[in-house]
C-alpha cells in the first residue's frame, strides 16, 4: 500500500508540473491570440463563450495526450511488472472498458484543470484594447503566474534530483559496507527439506569446496527468526534474534571472538547445549563483560539452559535499516534450512558444476536453488524495492526536468521574439552577441536561483527524512546537493541559451525588418 501511495504522489507531482507547463505556455501566446479574442468579442461573443473555446482546447489536448500515454504505457508496462515492488501488491495491469473510462473521465478533469487559468486570463481581454494595441497587454511583469509556475517546476526538479541521489548513494553505501564477517567465496545451497550431513557428505567430495557448515536462514538479509530467552528460570522472558548454526559456518564466516570459543562438533547436535552471544546480548542478560559471560547458563524456549561458551564482536546479521541488536548463535543442525560452503571464489562454477548431478541424484522433484552469499546480501535490497525506488524517481526526475526545460524554452522563445526590434538597435549600436545573450538570460537565470534556493533545502529534508529509516547511513554532503544544483543549472542555461544566443546572433537587419 505505502508503494502505490509512494508511486501515486510522484505520478501526481508530474501531472501537476504538466498542467503547470500548459497553463505557462499558454499563458505566454497570449499575445499572439489577443487579436483573436478582440475579433470574437467585438463581433458578439461573450467572455464565458471565450472561456468555453480556450477549456475545450485544453481538454482535447489533454485527450490527444491520453492516446500517445496509453501507446507509452503498453511499452512500458512489461519493465514495470518486472520491478521488485510490483510483488508486494497484486498488480497485473489488466484493461477493461471500466478503466477505459476512467482514462477518459481523468484526462477531461486533468485538461480543464490546466485549462481554467489561461481560460480565465485570456477570456478577460477587452475587445478595444486588445484592438488598439495588444503590445501594450501587461503580460510580463515583475512576478507573473508564469514566472512562479517555472520556478515551481525547476524547484521540484531539484528536489527529485537531490533525493535520488541520496538514494542512489545510499544503497550503494549499504551494499559495500563491511557487514563484520567474511561474505566471499560463501556458496549457500537452500536444503528444501534434504538431510543436511547427506548433501554435505557428498560435496566434500567436490574440488574446490575447502569447508561446508549449516545456518538456519540467509544472514544479512530480510529473513528473520527469533526465540524467548532469560537469563534464569524466574525472570521475565524478552525476545531475541538468533541463528542455528554449526562451528564450521562460524568459523567459515570468521566471526571474530572476544571471550571464550568456537562450538565443538562433538558436544553439539540435535539437543543443543551452547550458544555463542554477541556483545550486545552482554546487556541484555545483564553480564558485567564478555569474560565474565562465558561459563554462565541462559535459558531459551522456556526451559532450554544452554552455556555460554563464546562471545563475537558485534556484526550486521540483518540488513541496514536496522542497528546491530542481541544476538544468539545456537548449535542445532537439525534446524538448518541452508547448507553454507566456503569454496575457492576462481572455483566457482566449477563446483556448482559438480553439484548439479548431486542434487538431482539426492533430490529429483526440487530444482538447486544457490547464490553466494555476499549476492544474497545485495539482493536483499533489490528484492525489497530500494533499487527500484532509484529507477522510479530517477524516471520522475527526468521527466520533470524535461517539463522544466520545457516550460522555460517556451518563455525563451517569447521573450526573445517579442524583443527582436530591441536586439536589432542594440546591435547595431555596437552590443556584442555575448551581451546581448546576458542581457536576454538574465531574468531566467534569476528563476533558476529562486528555484535553487527553494529546491534545496526541500531535497536536503526530504533526503534527510528518508535516511532516519536507517540506522547507518550516510550524510547529505555539499558535494552532493552541488551536483543536483550543478545538474539544474546547466540544463537551464543549456535550454536559455539555444533561443537567446540565436536571436543574438541574427544579423540585425532582419531584426530591424521584423514586421
Amino acid at each position: 500500500m505505502i508503494v502505490l501511495i509512494f508511486i501515486g504522489v510522484l505520478s501526481g507531482l508530474i501531472m501537476i508540473m504538466s498542467a503547470f507547463n500548459y497553463t505557462n505556455l499558454m499563458i505566454a501566446k497570449s499575445l499572439s491570440r489577443a487579436r483573436e479574442i478582440g475579433v470574437r468579442k467585438a463581433i458578439g461573443a461573450q467572455r464565458y463563450q471565450v472561456f468555453a473555446q480556450f477549456i475545450g482546447e485544453a481538454v482535447i489536448f489533454s485527450l490527444v495526450a491520453l492516446i500517445f500515454s496509453y501507446l507509452l504505457l503498453q511499452v512500458l508496462k512489461p519493465a514495470f511488472l518486472q520491478l521488485n515492488i510490483a510483488n508486494e501488491f497484486s498488480a497485473d495491469l489488466t484493461e477493461d472498458y471500466g478503466l477505459y473510462f476512467y482514462f477518459v473521465l481523468f484526462a477531461v478533469g486533468v485538461g480543464a484543470f490546466a485549462g481554467v487559468l489561461p481560460a480565465g486570463y485570456l477570456s478577460s481581454f477587452r475587445a478595444a484594447s486588445v484592438l488598439k494595441d495588444a503590445g501594450n497587454l501587461k503580460v510580463y511583469s515583475r512576478l507573473t503566474l508564469r514566472k512562479g509556475l517555472i520556478v515551481t517546476q525547476f524547484a521540484l526538479s531539484l528536489t527529485f534530483i537531490i533525493f535520488v541521489l541520496v538514494v542512489y548513494h545510499q544503497v550503494d553505501y549499504m551494499m559495500g559496507k563491511d557487514y563484520g564477517f567474511n561474505e566471499k567465496g560463501i556458496l549457500n545451497v537452500r536444503l528444501q527439506g534434504m538431510d543436511f550431513n547427506r548433501l554435505a557428505n557428498e560435496m566434500r567430495s567436490i574440488s574446490g569446496v575447502n569447508s561446508i557448515g549449516g545456518v538456519s536462514h540467509r544472514l544479512g538479509t530480510w529473513a528473520d527468526r527469533s526465540s524467548d530467552y532469560k537469563k534464569n528460570m524466574g525472570d521475565k522472558p524478552f525476545e531475541m534474534r538468533d541463528f542455528l548454526v554449526d562451528e564450521n559456518y562460524v568459523s567459515n564466516l570468521e566471526f571474530k571472538f572476544v571471550a571464550g570459543q568456537n562450538f565443538d562438533a562433538a558436544s553439539g547436535g540435535v539437543r543443543e547445549k551452547h550458544v555463542i552471544l554477541n556483545e550486545r546480548a552482554l546487556k541484555s542478560f545483564g553480564f558485567a563483560d564478555a569474560h565474565s559471560a562465558v561459563g554462565q547458563s541462559i535459558v531459551a524456549d522456556d526451559s532450554l539452559m544452554l552455556t555460554v561458551i563464546g562471545v563475537v564482536k558485534d556484526f550486521h546479521f540483518r540488513p541496514m535499516n536496522y542497528e546491530i541488536g542481541p544476538l544468539a548463535l545456537r548449535y542445532n543442525v537439525s534446524g538448518f534450512g541452508l547448507l553454507s560452503a566456503k569454496i575457492e571464489p576462481a572455483q566457482q562454477e566449477a563446483v556448482v558444476a559438480a553439484l548439479i548431478p548431486i542434487w538431482k541424484t539426492l533430490d529429483a522433484v526440487h530444482p538447486l536453488e544457490w547464490k553466494m552469499m555476499a549476492t544474497e546480501i545485495d539482493d536483499a535490497y533489490v528484492e525489497s524495492g530500494f533499487v527500484d525506488i532509484v529507477k522510479i524517481v530517477g524516471y520522475v526526475s527526468f521527466l520533470a526536468m524535461t517539463l522544466a526545460c520545457l516550460g522555460m524554452l517556451g518563455m525563451a522563445m517569447y521573450s526573445t521574439q517579442t524583443r527582436i526590434k530591441e536586439i536589432g538597435v542594440r546591435k547595431v549600436m555596437g552590443a556584442s552577441a555575448g551581451q546581448i545573450t546576458l542581457l536576454l538570460s538574465r531574468s531566467f537565470l534569476i528563476l533558476i536561483a529562486m528555484a535553487t534556493v527553494l529546491g534545496v533545502p526541500l531535497g536536503y529534508f526530504l533526503g534527510d527524512s528518508f535516511l532516519q529509516t536507517y540506522a547507518y547511513r550516510i550524510t547529505i554532503s555539499p558535494g552532493l546537493v552541488l551536483i543536483g544544483v550543478s545538474t539544474v543549472a546547466l540544463l537551464g542555461v543549456l535550454t536559455i541559451g539555444s533561443q537567446t544566443w540565436r536571436a543574438a546572433g541574427d544579423n540585425p537587419v532582419n531584426s530591424l525588418r521584423y514586421e
